[in-house]
C-alpha cells in the first residue's frame, strides 16, 4: 500500500508504537507501517493526532488534506528538501528564454494529449455513434493545428509570449471541451468546463465538473509531492502568473497530465456507467457529490496513480513518472539537459 484514503466521518488517525492506526467508535479498522506509504489522503471530519503526524514525517510521508469538492486545503510533509542550488537556478531563469521553453513544451503537451485522447474516443465510437466520431474527430484536427502554432512562438523570456501561447491553449481548450460536452450529451449535462463564478472551473454546478475538480485536487497533491522531492519552488511558476499564495509551478506541471489521467478516468466512470447522474445535489449554490459517488471517484484515482504504464521504455507507477518529470525539470533548470520533454502519453 502506497497510499492510504481516510474518508468519511468520526474516523480517528493515531500511533501505536511503530504504527499508524485507525479506528472508528473506538474500533481499530486498520493497522499500517508506516514505511509502506508514501501518502495519506484525509476527506471528510475526522482527526490525525501529532503522534501520528510525527511518526508519518519521520518516514517521509505527506498527509494531503482534500475537501469534498476536491480542494486542497492543507499540505503536511517532512523538511523542506535541501537543494539550495535548483531553486537559486529556478528563479534566474525566469528572466531567460529557458522560461519560454519551458511553457512552450508543456502547452504543447497538454495540446497533444487533448489531441490523442480525443482520437482515441473517435476510434472507440467509429462504429456505434459515426456522427459523435466526426465531430471528435473534427475537434482534434482543430487541436492539431493550434498546437502546430506553438513551433512558431520564439524561445523568449515567457513574459515575452505567454499572451500568445495561453491564447493558443484557450481556443484548443474550447474545442476539446465542446467535443466531450457533445459525447457525454446523452449521458450526462455537461455546460462545458466552467463553475459558479464566470471564467473559473472552481465551485461546481453540476456533476462533471465536480468529477474533474475532484480529480484535479488528487492530482494537484501528487504534482505538489514531485515538486518538493525535486526540491523546486512550487510557487516560482512559468506559465501561470505568478500570484500570491498561488503555486504556479504545480499549476504548470499539471497541464501535462490532466487529460491522460483525470479527464480520460471522468468520462469512462460516465461512459460505463460507474458514476450514475445525479450523483450529487446543489448544496448552498454548489455541487456536492454523493457518498456512492465520492467513493467511487476516491477508489478509482487510487488505482489510477498506483496502476502501471510504459514510460521511457519501462513500467512506472504513473505517482513515480510525476516524480520523475519535476526531477527532469529540475535537472533542465540547473543546465544538466538541453531541453525540458514534458510527459506525453503514447495510445
Amino acid at each position: 500500500m502506497d497510499r492510504l484514503i481516510v474518508d468519511g466521518f468520526g474516523k480517528i488517525i493515531g500511533r501505536k508504537s511503530e504504527t499508524i492506526i485507525i479506528k472508528e467508535k473506538g474500533k481499530t479498522l486498520e493497522v499500517i507501517s508506516p514505511q509502506d506509504l508514501r501518502q495519506v489522503i484525509i476527506s471528510g471530519k475526522g482527526s490525525i493526532s501529532f503522534d501520528a503526524i510525527r511518526l508519518l514525517a519521520k518516514h517521509g510521508v505527506d498527509i494531503l488534506f482534500l475537501s469534498t469538492q476536491g480542494d486542497v486545503e492543507a499540505w503536511l510533509s517532512y523538511p523542506e528538501m535541501r537543494t539550495v542550488n535548483t531553486r537559486r537556478m529556478q528563479y534566474s531563469c525566469y528572466e531567460t528564454p529557458k522560461s519560454g521553453h519551458i511553457a512552450k513544451q508543456i502547452v504543447t503537451a497538454k495540446l497533444t494529449n487533448q489531441a490523442a485522447l480525443l482520437g482515441t474516443w473517435a476510434k472507440n465510437r467509429k462504429l456505434s455513434d459515426p456522427l459523435n466520431a466526426r465531430k471528435l474527430l473534427e475537434a482534434r484536427a482543430q487541436v492539431k493545428v493550434l498546437a502546430e502554432q506553438i513551433k512558431n512562438l520564439p524561445d523568449a523570456p515567457i513574459d515575452e509570449i505567454r499572451s500568445r501561447l495561453m491564447g493558443i491553449e484557450g481556443s484548443a481548450s474550447m474545442f476539446y471541451w465542446n467535443a466531450i460536452a457533445g459525447m457525454l450529451e446523452n449521458i450526462v449535462t455537461f455546460p462545458g468546463r466552467r463553475g459558479i463564478h464566470p471564467g473559473s472551473p472552481r465551485n461546481a454546478i453540476d456533476l462533471v465538473n465536480a468529477l474533474l475538480n475532484y480529480g484535479y485536487g488528487a492530482l494537484y497533491g501528487e504534482v505538489k509531492r514531485g515538486v518538493h522531492m525535486a526540491g523546486l519552488d512550487p510557487y516560482g511558476g512559468f506559465l501561470h502568473v505568478d500570484r500570491s499564495g498561488r503555486a504556479s509551478l504545480i499549476l504548470d506541471l499539471m497541464e501535462e497530465f490532466r487529460q491522460p489521467f483525470i479527464d480520460r478516468l471522468v468520462v469512462r466512470l460516465l461512459v460505463k456507467q460507474q458514476v450514475k447522474p445525479p450523483g450529487g445535489q446543489m448544496v448552498k449554490g454548489r455541487f456536492q457529490m454523493n457518498n456512492e459517488t465520492l467513493t467511487t471517484i476516491r477508489k478509482e484515482l487510487h488505482v489510477l496513480f498506483e496502476g502501471t504504464m510504459s514510460y521511457r521504455n519501462k513500467k512506472y507507477h504513473r505517482s513515480q513518472i510525476i516524480i520523475s518529470q519535476a526531477r527532469q525539470l529540475a535537472a533542465y533548470l540547473r543546465g544538466e539537459k538541453n531541453t525540458y520533454q514534458p510527459f506525453i502519453q503514447k495510445w
